[in-house]
């Protein structure tokens, strides 16, 4: 059940965003960027070892563990959940 004001805050919200705007859209482009990028560096190594696999998951693992895993998962995701709630 939706309050009065996050019925209001909604509607504020929705007429502010282009009509031109996809949600769909806009992910597939966010991923093909990331995914572009990812094969571009990929594709300028030379000679590279399996180790090179273990850059990405020990980077974002190295910042899970310097804030602390509920801390991070928090951080990453309480925008996306506050957002969410209102619409």
């Amino acid at each position: 059940m939706m309050t009065e004001r996050q019925r209001k805050f909604r509607e504020q919200y929705l007429a502010q965003i282009s009509p031109l705007y996809n949600g769909l859209v806009h992910i597939g482009v966010m991923y093909t960027t990331g995914i572009a990028a990812i094969w571009w560096s990929v594709s300028r190594m030379h000679n590279p070892a399996w180790e090179w696999l273990l850059i990405l998951p020990r980077c974002h693992r190295r910042q899970f563990r310097r804030m602390g895993d509920a801390q991070a998962h928090h951080a990453s995701s309480a925008r996306h959940i506050r957002r969410a709630r209102h619409l």
